[in-house]
């Protein structure tokens, strides 16, 4: 049901169909975002450059980080960068989404779990999967909720959250697996530590790249955090 409620909200606003094709070549309503960032993503897949084709190669200024990735993979798997928008981005990054979402969610919990003693979350608990169902489903009529399926139907929202929920839990995760040491106060570090947190260090860029405005919510984050 989850997964039946989350396919369907992609596709939701009308800015994307299963059968854009067949919605273009028949006349009816193909929204000109699905063809903008599909063109930007066609673009690199193509030639590797910062346009969106009309006019030669134009450069185009925007947060492209997420039309790279896109590009990339559809020619990864050969599809057209317009089938993928509209199909393979729910079968390959919709998993990823929410893997990373947990992944998030388990590291936090462990660090809370550390320092006040609240019980661990276990994601197999039917709690767990209602309160899943429950933020991210939106289950109520749309007008009463901030926040709707905005997060899934902006593809760069959208990759930039996976970005995010990776880049918290892997800090929380180098912290977890460092804290014996950080309570004994031995601050040696290996090489892999070093490289470990030159990802670290790396995503958080790329992660402002995506979306800019996510430079204001890490900030926010970690100065909640720290």
């Amino acid at each position: 049901i989850f997964a039946i409620i989350i396919i369907t909200a992609y596709y939701e606003n009308y800015y994307l169909h299963p059968l854009i094709y067949e919605k273009i070549a028949t006349g009816s309503w193909a929204h000109r975002d699905n063809l903008y960032h599909a063109s930007i993503s066609g673009m690199y897949k193509t030639y590797f450059y910062a346009g969106t084709g009309i006019d030669g190669f134009v450069y185009h200024y925007y947060h492209k980080i997420s039309h790279i990735v896109f590009g990339l993979i559809s020619n990864l798997v050969q599809v057209n960068t317009l089938i993928f928008y509209s199909v393979d981005i729910t079968v390959i990054f919709f998993p990823i989404f929410f893997l990373s979402f947990i992944f998030c969610v388990e590291e936090t919990n462990k660090i809370y779990n550390y320092i006040y003693s609240i019980n661990k979350i276990n994601i197999d608990d039917n709690f767990f999967c209602l309160l899943l169902l429950l933020t991210f489903a939106v289950p109520w009529p749309k007008y009463i909720s901030p926040e709707n399926y905005v997060y899934l139907q902006s593809q760069s929202y959208f990759f930039s959250l996976i970005l995010f929920f990776m880049l918290i839990g892997l800090i929380f995760n180098f912290i977890n697996s460092k804290k014996n040491n950080i309570l004994n106060k031995n601050f040696s570090y290996k090489k892999n530590d070093f490289l470990y947190l030159s990802t670290i260090i790396f995503l958080f860029f790329i992660t402002i790249l995506s979306k800019v405005s996510f430079f204001y919510v890490l900030n926010i984050t970690l100065i909640y955090l720290y």
